[in-house]
């Protein structure tokens, strides 16, 4: 695409895109274009510049292979969240509720979201953490399972996602509420995440 240094996919959008390997990286924000929307994108302008193309274009999200050997190996655990449904729904339900009338409170699913305290020292107990893994990791009625643990206690919260086995990364940015973020800033940010020797997640695709 011939986009100058200063345009962009979309205000709250970067796309680090590495044309050797055909590896995108996407940053977005909670009310942002996807990586669906973006891949809508893309094959427009694609068909913009080629009408006779016909070859399916679409962006294929790369696997994490390593995500549930990780998952039980991170030294701190800050985020679990879970979303089941069918009968395993129905347990949790029951387990505030009580079993002995056993009532029907029409529940499709249930989301749970457990968050450990937002000092930089703060983690949730890991046995306890271990236990919601072992109970939901394998299971076919759970839709959503996803952490956000260090590996090492002094180490960066990084996501782990344990359904889709989506590789993410996670970077924070200290900015005043008055304040946007700099998308330049964003994206120096996500280079030395691709890029970065050894540990880069362009490797790791790579080696997928």
């Amino acid at each position: 695409m011939d986009l100058d240094d200063d345009e962009y996919i979309g205000i709250d959008v970067n796309v680090l895109y590495d044309s050797e390997n055909q590896i995108f990286m996407i940053q977005r924000n909670r009310s942002s274009l996807g990586p669906s929307g973006i891949e809508v994108f893309l094959r427009s302008i694609i068909y913009s510049y080629n009408h006779d193309f016909e070859e399916k274009f679409n962006l294929s999200i790369v696997s994490d292979t390593t995500a549930k050997r990780r998952a039980f190996n991170q030294a701190a655990y800050r985020k679990l969240y879970f979303k089941v449904t069918g009968h395993k729904a129905n347990g949790i339900i029951e387990r505030f509720v009580g079993n002995e009338n056993n009532p029907n409170v029409n529940v499709d699913s249930v989301e749970i979201s457990f968050n450990s305290k937002i000092t930089k020292d703060g983690k949730i107990d890991n046995d306890f953490a271990k236990e919601i893994l072992e109970e939901y990791i394998d299971d076919d009625e759970v839709l959503k399972l996803q952490i956000r643990s260090r590996e090492e206690d002094d180490g960066v919260v990084e996501p782990i996602d344990l359904i889709d086995h989506k590789l993410q990364t996670f970077i924070e940015f200290d900015f005043r509420v008055d304040r946007r973020l700099n998308p330049i800033s964003v994206f120096e940010k996500m280079i030395e995440k691709f890029d970065q020797e050894n540990g880069g997640f362009k490797n790791k695709v790579l080696r997928v």
